[in-house]
């Protein structure tokens, strides 16, 4: 016999005339609120565990397996991108010899300068040396 509202209120006004009110209401809150095919059993709450406990440790192993695709990835990049930090680096030694022989032109072009800046001034201390000697000639000559 399945219990609804309507037999468990006939049973407790029985219950009310045989017993009376108090104790009628303490026997009643002992019945389940529904019906005994409602109830879960230890045996549900044990199958319904292991039925979680699977189906939680078969999300997790696929949720590693995904993390693990992941780091797989980044460790990928991670290794072109040291890839390319050589590269960079290789072509900064390369501008680094490039300056390096800027600088030794730079100190040849300023080697040549020096000695013409040098010769220019003795030629020119040279020439005012014969103008004055020639102007002085021609002023005693005179």
């Amino acid at each position: 016999m399945e219990l609804d509202e309507r037999t468990r209120h006939g049973l407790f006004q029985r219950l009310d005339d045989v017993i009376g009110p108090q104790y009628a209401e303490a026997l009643m809150s002992y019945l389940p609120p529904v019906g005994w095919a409602d109830v879960a059993t230890k045996r549900d709450l044990d199958a319904l565990e292991s039925k979680l406990t699977h189906r939680f440790e078969t999300m997790l192993h696929r949720e590693i397996g995904s993390v693990r695709g992941e780091i797989g990835s980044v460790r990928g990049e991670i290794g072109s991108v040291r890839g390319e930090i050589g590269s960079v680096r290789g072509e900064i030694g390369s501008v680094h010899g490039e300056i390096g022989s800027v600088r030794a032109e730079i100190g040849e072009l300023h080697s040549d300068v020096v000695r013409q800046t040098r010769a220019l001034f003795l030629a020119l201390a040279g020439l005012m040396v014969t103008l004055t000697a020639i102007t002085i000639a021609a002023i005693t000559a005179s």
